[in-house]
């Protein structure tokens, strides 16, 4: 029987079934229970087009208990999750993930995610001044270690009307002008 196939069509047809077979493949492997390896899950789901990616409750539980926050969020954002409240406690373990989920979810404030956020001065200003929009007492003693930070931090908390100790208002030192 003749080929209905013309030589001008073969490349794109021939390219067309490598793409199907690597897909179908890709589907096969993703599928089965037995992967364990959360940046292999998060690969994976890469690989797959955008259109056909479906979330997967083994690998989320195997990325949920794995502890790479870091391919967790990565795999939230491929598949298209928002807040993930199972995902919490992973994703506040890191100060990357903890960071990238708030702004993940809508800069919505993450309670588990605080202790993280507080360690850095920069992040936690942010978070008190962007997310929360009021006094951040956990940052504070990071935030106190950058005095250009502490004091735009009190003055970003005058702006907002919230109680600053007034020990902790004299700007001048951590600007050079006293």
């Amino acid at each position: 029987m003749p080929c209905a196939i013309s030589p001008r069509e073969f490349p794109k047809v021939v390219n067309d079934l490598e793409r199907l077979h690597f897909s179908s493949n890709v589907q096969s492997v993703f599928k089965k229970e037995s992967n364990t390896n959360p940046a292999l899950i998060v690969k994976m789901m890469e690989a797959v087009p955008r259109n056909q990616r479906v979330r997967n409750g083994t690998q989320e539980e195997t990325l949920i208990k794995g502890g790479d926050p870091l391919a967790l969020l990565k795999y939230m954002d491929l598949v298209g999750i928002g807040e993930w409240p199972a995902a919490e406690d992973t994703l506040a373990t890191s100060v990357k993930s903890a960071i990238g989920y708030v702004e993940q979810i809508g800069n919505k404030p993450f309670p588990k995610g605080e202790p993280q956020i507080a360690t850095q001065a920069n992040l936690a200003f942010w978070y008190a001044t962007e997310v929360l929009k009021t006094r951040f007492p956990a940052g504070e003693p990071a935030i106190k270690t950058r005095p250009k930070i502490w004091a735009a931090y009190v003055e970003e908390l005058e702006e907002m009307g919230q109680d600053v100790p007034p020990d902790e208002l004299d700007n001048s030192i951590a600007w050079g002008t006293r």
